[in-house]
């Protein structure tokens, strides 16, 4: 049975791609408007950004899947790269029935979103990087000891947002329910490189990054950005990594703006 999530979004289930895909669906049944597909970060979860997404469904059709592995989607992601992912989630696009929409990804699913919208160029319409991963971090120490500065602060900046407390629970759920998932997908944004497959990005681009963000630094922004002419790069003042979650109206405007002219 489906399960209520907020105002417009429902949990529902669905096999595709090799998974037990579980997702967010609900939205606007509008026609002169496509739909949009939202891919959580890593240890996330789709309904940690729920207030955002629900404001976005006000116009359009909008899906935000648990990634494979982590929160209620099930899958072994043991070896697998940022093409393995992109082709399980359009594989759950397809089971949809979503010919064409719009796709916007944050940090870890902003590195499968680049892929996605790499391999399978005539289902995406744009294409919205959220302080995405893309060019490797490097190592996991200094990751690690850059969210721990950044936490508190993200923190005090929004004044706890309730929002946090979706980010928690996902979080934590990830770590202690899904290690084996979790511990493999932390690899991606720290080894792999998607500035190549950037070049073959043939929808329109924005990238969207705080400027405080600590986990994935704003110069990684601009160098992402530079792997694709013509992309837009958005700054946002006072913006940590996880603003998409705690800022549910900045989400809605920076999406929005970028995809409602593209319909």
């Amino acid at each position: 049975m489906a399960k209520s999530s907020g105002d417009q979004l429902t949990e529902k289930r669905q096999w595709a791609g090799g998974c037990r895909f579980s997702y967010l669906e609900g939205g606007a049944q509008n026609r002169e408007a496509l739909p949009l597909v939202f891919l959580h970060g890593w240890a996330l979860a789709g309904y940690s950004f729920r207030d955002g997404l629900e404001l976005l469904a006000q116009r359009r059709r909008v899906i935000a899947p648990d990634l494979p592995g982590f929160h209620h989607s099930l899958c072994s992601t043991a070896g697998w790269s940022y093409e393995d992912h992109a082709r399980a989630v359009w594989a759950l696009t397809q089971a949809l029935g979503l010919d064409r929409f719009h796709l916007a990804g944050h940090s870890t699913g902003g590195g499968i979103a680049v892929a996605l919208a790499a391999d399978f160029p005539a289902s995406v319409a744009s294409l919205t990087l959220l302080d995405s991963a893309g060019v490797p971090l490097g190592s996991f120490w200094r990751v690690l000891a850059a969210k721990l500065v950044e936490q508190p602060a993200q923190a005090w900046a929004t004044s706890l947002a309730r929002q946090h407390g979706p980010l928690v629970i996902s979080f934590l759920y990830s770590i202690f329910l899904r290690p084996a998932n979790t511990y493999h997908t932390a690899r991606l944004p720290l080894k792999l490189d998607v500035r190549p497959q950037m070049a073959r990005v043939r929808a329109p681009c924005q990238l969207v990054w705080g400027d405080r963000d600590r986990a994935v630094p704003l110069a990684l922004g601009r160098e992402l950005a530079a792997a694709l002419p013509g992309a837009e790069l958005k700054i946002l003042p006072r913006s940590h990594h996880e603003w998409s979650a705690l800022r549910p109206d900045w989400l809605r405007q920076v999406v929005e703006d970028f995809i409602q002219p593209l319909d």
